[in-house]
């Protein structure tokens, strides 16, 4: 039987640190429509059992380094529809279990190198409805197990060269409504396994 904790659509703007620490069997936990604005590094302590974590529609703007680090079993987290800006490269350290990522409709401008090193066995990544300018080299390293990678409708009018050629196992990438005006062509290298590319309305004239 599945242990859930359902808290969504409350008030609730603060959690203390190890607040869960007594419930370390909860494998879902549902936070989504409340006020909490900043993930501590301490909030979720000892929940290593944890599979489902869901913290959208909160105003969230910060998570500090290794805010889920003792998520080790997590397998599904949504922060989406929050005012997330940046996302930091010790953000998800020690989710190695994680599959799916919901980060879209936040106003995330930037990925920082390394960004989800950590999420070797991560197979979707939503990033949409953000304001990302440019993919970086390294942005995606390391998602060896990656299969749809979702950014359309940001502002991206850069992919740096290789940014995505460590996506050995990508088959579904999105960037459709975005300012991508020239293509080069070894943004897309290495994706061996890629079976749909989209790119409608991004304004694109040349392809080099």
């Amino acid at each position: 039987m599945t242990i859930l904790l359902y808290y969504r659509s409350n008030e609730i703007h603060t959690i203390q640190p190890h607040c869960f620490q007594h419930v370390t069997s909860l494998e879902w936990l549902h936070l989504e429509g409340n006020n909490i604005e900043v993930v501590h590094s301490q909030m979720f302590t000892n929940l290593t059992h944890l599979l489902r974590l869901y913290l959208e529609q909160n105003g969230l703007h910060t998570l500090e380094n290794n805010s889920f680090v003792d998520l080790v079993s997590l397998q599904r987290l949504s922060l989406k529809m929050n005012l997330l800006k940046t996302i930091y490269c010790e953000t998800f350290t020690n989710l190695y279990s994680l599959e799916q990522l919901w980060i879209d409709r936040n106003e995330i401008d930037m990925l920082h190198p390394f960004s989800f090193y950590h999420l070797t066995s991560l197979t979707q990544l939503h990033a949409y409805r953000n304001n990302l300018q440019v993919i970086k080299a390294n942005a995606f390293a390391n998602l060896i197990s990656l299969r749809s990678l979702e950014l359309h409708e940001n502002d991206i009018h850069t992919i740096e060269p290789y940014s995505l050629a460590s996506l050995p196992s990508l088959e579904h990438l999105e960037l459709t409504r975005n300012d991508l005006q020239v293509i080069d062509v070894h943004a897309l290298a290495n994706l061996t396994n890629l079976q749909d590319l989209y790119l409608d309305r991004s304004w694109i004239y040349f392809i080099q």
